[in-house]
């Protein structure tokens, strides 16, 4: 009777403590997901708040959605699809390809002289590289600038919104960032 009793008893330690084992588990699978695609976001932030700060001539398109932004920046040098001269033109947007929001980086979006597109022909766009990762879904990316520095004597900024969600949908995160324009000697 005792032997019963204690494996009785026994039973039901191990059937609460794997319960709370599984709990942890699961909790710290969510969380992983979590820093994933706050890592994603953040490496993204960090290489399109790298090249803003350095650029200039930001042209973001009129439209409701802001979802793209052209600049010339002055430290490309040497890299594919850029001349070999300053400014390199960069444009970084947001695409959907395959129910999936990616950001990507275009160096020569409007094709430079001398310069090899993605096609192999001299003059045309350069190639377009995802800067985020396949793990999550951007769902949104806006840019707003503010200021032109030189001609209205204020210093250029630009407002960066970026949303984005995990692959299955199961956590979303915002961002917003406002990035300043490092001083030029224009």
């Amino acid at each position: 009777m005792e032997t019963v009793v204690a494996i009785f008893i026994f039973s039901m330690v191990i059937l609460v403590a794997s319960g709370t084992l599984m709990s942890v588990i699961r909790n710290q699978r969510s969380a992983l997901k979590d820093q994933e695609l706050m890592d994603s976001m953040r490496g993204a932030r960090e290489i399109i708040s790298k090249a803003v700060r350095v650029g200039y001539d930001y042209t973001v398109p009129d439209s409701p959605l802001n979802t793209n932004i052209t600049f010339n920046h002055p430290a490309k040098l040497g890299l594919a699809d850029c001349p070999g001269t300053p400014p390199c033109p960069v444009r970084y947007y947001l695409q959907d390809t395959n129910d999936m929001g990616t950001i990507y980086e275009q160096n020569c979006p409007d094709g430079c002289p001398g310069v090899v597109g993605c096609d192999l022909v001299v003059g045309t766009p350069g190639c377009s590289i995802p800067i985020t990762s396949e793990q999550i879904d951007v769902t949104k990316l806006q840019f707003i600038t503010v200021g032109y520095g030189v001609a209205d004597q204020v210093q250029s900024r630009v407002m960066m919104y970026m949303e984005a969600s995990s692959a299955d949908g199961t956590k979303t995160i915002a961002t917003q960032t406002m990035l300043s324009q490092r001083a030029l000697d224009l």
